[in-house]
C-alpha cells in the first residue's frame, strides 16, 4: 500500500510559506509518494527557494 502526502499551495490563501518532505531530513518512509502543487493567479509567478535539496539515488542492487 502506498501512502500519499500531496500538498497544494495557493496564492489566494498565502503568499509565502515553507514546506518539507515527510521525515525530513531523513529519507521518506517506505511506500510514501509525495507531490507538491504551487498555484499562482493570473500573471503571478511562483518562486521556490531551496535551503537544502537532496535527490535519492538508488544503488545498482536496489529494486526501487
Amino acid at each position: 500500500m502506498t501512502l500519499s502526502c500531496d500538498q497544494t499551495f495557493d496564492s489566494r490563501v498565502a503568499r509565502n510559506g515553507t514546506f518539507t518532505s515527510p521525515n525530513y531530513p531523513d529519507p521518506y518512509p517506505a511506500n510514501v509518494h509525495c507531490s507538491y502543487h504551487f498555484n499562482g493567479q493570473g500573471k503571478e509567478r511562483v518562486q521556490i527557494l531551496f535551503t537544502d535539496f537532496d535527490l535519492y539515488r538508488p544503488d545498482d542492487t536496489s529494486r526501487e
